[in-house]
């Protein structure tokens, strides 16, 4: 798309998706395991929240549950957001933009 002004690699716009994965009859059951830190928040208020993020190295964006959100006095503009999956319908999700800085909290 020539009018794309995102950050990111171009060959995202118009590419058949691909998905990688592995299926298996009979699988024995296995461990997964989640990258989950302990981080902090601060609102642009200043409201400071600890919590836990999970990490998704393959994500492209941030996402909050809209409660949580709520519960800290986030606010912003409300929007569609779609989201990719191996099921994706692409149909479009309704969500809201806030703004907010993490850091990692020290063990």
């Amino acid at each position: 798309m020539g009018d794309c002004n995102k950050y990111h690699h171009p060959l995202i716009h118009g590419a058949a998706p691909v998905f990688v994965g592995t299926s298996s009859v009979n699988c024995v059951p296995s461990t997964v395991l989640l990258q989950i830190v302990p981080i902090a928040i601060t609102t642009p208020p200043g409201v400071k929240v600890d919590t836990f993020a999970l990490l998704d190295s393959g994500s492209q964006t941030s996402l909050i549950l809209e409660n949580f959100a709520y519960t800290i006095g986030l606010d912003g503009e409300n929007g569609a957001l779609h989201l990719g999956s191996i099921k994706s319908t692409r149909e479009p999700v309704r969500s809201r933009k806030v703004s907010f800085h993490v850091r990692v909290l020290a063990n």
